[in-house]
């Protein structure tokens, strides 16, 4: 039996709940130094103190952007970790903008806000960071859905020293011949780089079934595409998961493709995988042109991958870099390899992938180190922090939260409830009044995974017409619980 909190209890956490989605939403705040003649140099950058300064660096392009080739440098450097739990509301439930994206302007142009700036995050984190399709998503003109986490755009700049900690990030796909694409840390990275940076959590990406052939998802657990840039000393844990049997998922531990760029001294420790028949995952890229993989490993407890470095590799470099084969159950480092060159990079099984002398050439004086006691034993990065154990336990929800909405709301008199469900489950919807007393027990049953809809006509348990005033409706499901508002308005 289902264990239930007692009535007490529902009380206490409903009271919670509506007093948050009451109360206003963290507004944008400039940094204290905003107003410093020198303000933004790189003497005296702004500094990111809290979730409104964040905000206000998602918000204001003007700031740090380039635009149709007007390029205006600036510096930002995070001073606290900060906490962004609260983007799970922001933006009417798309969540986080990221900084550096595309958007329209009055005559439906795409505009591609670039970040031309330097972000060094001097070590702090930002943890439990929220996205959702956050772009391109006119009714007009959206052709494909995009989760960019923190950074979305980057040109000719550098994001340093800088923790995303149990990230949550959803795409929700429901037209036809629709592309998404995601990514953890960074969207598009051209002419810069990435130094001293790690990612844990997970991007869950969930589509119809009706999806048409030639659409895919585009996914990677640091940065989607690096073009004339660098990944150095960084690692990620996410766990990436699509849902729903899409026709093709590329699918790539750190990038989904590299193109005259680089990858040193970084580390994938995560989890892909995907409903989809025809998948393309690596551990590391998708695709390689032109660059160079250097001291790299990669670890993933499933069995899902087709190739462990890349599925194609053109006048490329694969250097001392390794992969769990035991674990993940792969023997070869590339599907289509042209006019390229791999030294020294093989599969170990798990005992020798825990050992020093297994990983030739690497600097474990200045840049890793490994203990049995550490990382699972794996090699860590000297420089770095490392994600608590929970981190690598296999985790997804089997409902994707920000799918759970009503409309109308308000309404008058009745509203329809909508989910979707990324794995079978049990799902309870019970609905209570402003006092936390339940007074109508909606659903109870098993559903398979897609969209469901439940209607409530306003009526109690006792077929009673309930007043107007503020209503919550809780979802339950095996692994995960909701609360949302609603008004019913006569």
């Amino acid at each position: 039996m289902k264990h239930q909190p007692p009535p007490f209890l529902l009380l206490i956490i409903f009271t919670l709940v509506l007093i948050a989605s009451l109360s206003s939403e963290t507004l944008a705040i400039p940094p204290l130094n905003y107003g410093e003649g020198d303000a933004g140099t790189i003497r005296n950058p702004y500094l990111i103190d809290n979730l409104a300064n964040l905000r206000w660096l998602s918000e204001t392009p003007e700031v740090w952007g380039m635009t149709n080739g007007m390029r205006n440098k600036q510096y930002f450097r995070q001073t606290a970790d900060i906490d962004a739990i609260e983007t799970v509301e922001w933006n009417n439930g798309r969540g986080f903008f990221p900084i550096g994206r595309s958007i329209y302007n009055t005559q439906m142009e795409i505009l591609y806000l670039v970040f031309h700036s330097e972000y060094d995050g001097d070590n702090y984190t930002i943890s439990n960071l929220y996205a959702y399709p956050n772009e391109l998503d006119s009714p007009f003109l959206d052709l494909h859905s995009h989760v960019y986490g923190l950074f979305g755009y980057l040109w000719e700049t550098s994001i340093q020293n800088i923790g995303l900690e149990h990230i949550n990030y959803q795409i929700h796909t429901d037209r036809i011949g629709q592309n998404s694409t995601g990514s953890a840390l960074a969207g598009f990275v051209y002419h810069s780089t990435i130094m001293n940076c790690y990612v844990t959590g997970g991007i869950f990406i969930f589509t119809e079934p009706q999806s048409e052939p030639g659409m895919s998802f585009l996914t990677s657990g640091l940065a989607n595409i690096v073009s004339g840039g660098s990944i150095q000393n960084s690692y990620s844990t996410v766990k990436i998961t699509v849902f729903g049997n899409p026709p093709s998922s590329f699918l790539g531990g750190l990038v989904l493709m590299l193109l005259g760029s680089s990858i040193t001294n970084s580390y994938y420790y995560g989890e892909l995988s995907s409903d989809s028949l025809a998948p393309k995952n690596s551990l590391v890229i998708s695709a390689s042109e032109k660059s160079t993989i250097e001291n790299c490993y990669f670890v993933c407890n499933t069995q899902e991958y087709d190739y462990a470095v890349a599925s194609s590799l053109y006048q490329s470099e694969i250097l001392y870099s390794f992969w769990d084969q035991e674990v993940s159950n792969m023997h070869y480092p590339v599907e289509i390899v042209t006019d390229s060159i791999i030294t020294c990079s093989l599969g170990y099984k798990t005992a020798a992938m825990k050992q020093i002398s297994s990983y030739l050439h690497w600097d474990f004086a200045n840049i890793w180190n490994i203990n049995p006691e550490i990382n699972n034993g794996y090699p860590f990065l000297r420089n770095l922090p490392l994600p608590t154990l929970r981190e690598y336990e296999p985790h997804s929800p089997d409902i994707l939260q920000n799918s759970l909405v009503n409309f109308p709301n308000p309404f008058n008199p009745s509203t329809l409830i909508s989910f979707i469900i990324t794995a079978p489950t049990s799902v309870q919807i019970n609905i209570y009044n402003i006092k936390g007393q339940k007074i109508r027990a909606l659903l109870n049953t098993d559903l398979a995974i897609g969209k469901h809809e439940v209607q409530w006509n306003g009526e109690n348990d006792h077929g009673q017409l309930v007043g107007s005033g503020i209503y919550l409706y809780n979802i339950q499901t095996n692994k995960n619980t909701a609360v949302k508002k609603m008004v019913l308005m006569k």
